[in-house]
C-alpha cells in the first residue's frame, strides 16, 4: 500500500467515525427516548467506575509480603469506606491512592 492510499484511508475512517459520533447530537431532537430509558442512563456512571477499577485491583501482578499480594484489595476497602462516608468521587480516589501508596511504601 503506497502512502497516498494509506492517508486517504486514515482520513476517510476518521471522518466516518466523526460522522457516526456526531450523529447523536444532530439526531437527538428527532428521536424520542422513553422516560424509563432516561432513568436507566443515571446508572451508567455507577457501572463504569467499577468496570475500570476491578481489573486493576484483582489482576495486578505485583505483591507485598505483608498482605500476600492483597494490598490493592485493602486499598479498595478503604476507598469504599471513604466513598460511603463522603459520597465524593474525588475523596474516594484520593483515599484509595493514598492508602495504596502508604501500604506500598511505609509498611
Amino acid at each position: 500500500m503506497d502512502k497516498s492510499n494509506f492517508w486517504l484511508l486514515v482520513i476517510s475512517l476518521g471522518l466516518g467515525t466523526l460522522l457516526i459520533r456526531s450523529s447523536f447530537f444532530f439526531l437527538y431532537s428527532y428521536i424520542h427516548i422513553p422516560p424509563r430509558v432516561k432513568r436507566a442512563f443515571n446508572f451508567i456512571p455507577a457501572a463504569v467506575l467499577p468496570a475500570l477499577v476491578v481489573p486493576s485491583v484483582f489482576f495486578h501482578q505485583g505483591h507485598i509480603e505483608l498482605f500476600s499480594g492483597h494490598e490493592r484489595v485493602v486499598a479498595l476497602f478503604i476507598a469504599t469506606l471513604v466513598s460511603y462516608k463522603t459520597s465524593s468521587v474525588l475523596m474516594t480516589v484520593i483515599a484509595g491512592l493514598a492508602s495504596l501508596f502508604l501500604i506500598n511504601n511505609l509498611l
